[in-house]
């Protein structure tokens, strides 16, 4: 399945390149630094989904959630 996720997630990666990176570096300045930030937010979106994918189940399984559930209740 990982073979098949590689060339769409390559392909993602040049068109948002191509499209970010053409205006970017020939009008330059302001518009490149945007322009290279948005690129930057947009690929590094799945990176920052698969840490939060990892990170969760150790959350849920410490019990926070359900401490603070009881303890707001019985102050009521």
């Amino acid at each position: 399945m990982v073979v098949q996720i590689a060339p769409v997630a390559t392909l993602f990666a040049f068109m948002v390149g191509i499209t970010l990176g053409l205006p970017a570096g020939y009008y330059g300045g302001r518009l490149d630094t945007l322009l290279s930030f948005l690129a930057n937010l947009i690929l590094a979106f799945p990176v920052i989904l698969l840490f939060y994918l990892l990170v969760t189940p150790e959350i849920v399984l410490t019990g926070i959630p359900t401490t603070w559930r009881s303890s707001s209740s019985s102050s009521r």
